[in-house]
């Protein structure tokens, strides 16, 4: 093989070693990124997740002041209250990345909170009467087998929400971790190989030419019957044939 052939291989070689960590390299930055489209969804949602517990708190206030005041303008809070409430359902409902674990502690919270607007219906339907015992008992009720429970869900959503930031974060500096190693492997191996090429090349180059050097000192002291290798097919071969035929 010529000597030109030689080096041209070597680079190829080289070439194909650093196309392969080019692959290596936007595979790697494409999960990158879709981890972390993954984390700013999360993180919306863990918003609406807290959202959701605020907004429950919110929704039971003006349920216990109209008790208390007996007041009408509270039932119009709670309408507004619920209102929000059921459009953050949606918003959280609409998550494409949502677990099925989410959507059954959504269903859960759904029902719950059908529990208390049954609960809430039933005590701004009573006569209005400050501190009315029925509707106390009511109240009670429904903090306890829906109130509390439905918060409960939330904070359940919510840690969902940020044990799945931590998983993604996870798999992201994985794949870093990845595309760092390959990178190392790649580059120790394109070294490797230019070094081991180089040296092929340079050894069989020079031991050609110093056995051409010898030959012509030979020739030079007046010794016409010095035997020349021309073995070689590269450009040092064809210039030691060229020169037997010199001689």
């Amino acid at each position: 093989m010529k000597i030109g052939k030689k080096i041209i291989s070597a680079t190829l070689s080289g070439i194909v070693i650093m196309a392969a960590l080019g692959v290596m390299s936007i595979y790697s930055m494409m999960a990158i990124h879709a981890h972390l489209e993954m984390i700013h969804d999360h993180s919306l949602q863990i918003e609406e997740q807290a959202n959701l517990q605020i907004q429950v708190g919110k929704l039971l206030m003006p349920v216990n002041d109209y008790i208390i005041t007996a007041n009408p303008k509270y039932s119009e809070d709670y309408q507004k209250q619920a209102q929000e409430l059921s459009e953050l359902l949606i918003q959280l409902k609409s998550d494409k990345y949502l677990t099925n674990e989410e959507k059954l502690l959504i269903e859960q919270f759904e029902s719950k909170l059908k529990g208390i607007q049954t609960s809430a219906g039933k005590i701004f339907a009573m006569p209005i009467q400050a501190g009315n015992p029925e509707a106390a008992k009511l109240m009670e009720e429904m903090d306890y087998l829906h109130g509390y429970p439905s918060i409960s869900l939330a904070e359940k959503l919510h840690e969902l929400g940020r044990q799945q930031i931590d998983d993604e974060a996870k798999k992201s500096r994985s794949v870093y971790s990845s595309l760092v190693t390959a990178v190392i492997v790649c580059i120790l191996l394109g070294l490797t190989i230019a070094f081991i090429a180089g040296y092929l090349i340079s050894k069989n180059i020079s031991a050609s030419v110093n056995t051409l050097v010898k030959t012509a000192e030979t020739v030079a002291s007046g010794d016409l019957e010095m035997v020349i290798d021309v073995s070689g097919k590269d450009e040092v071969g064809i210039l030691a044939l060229a020169f037997k035929n010199m001689v």
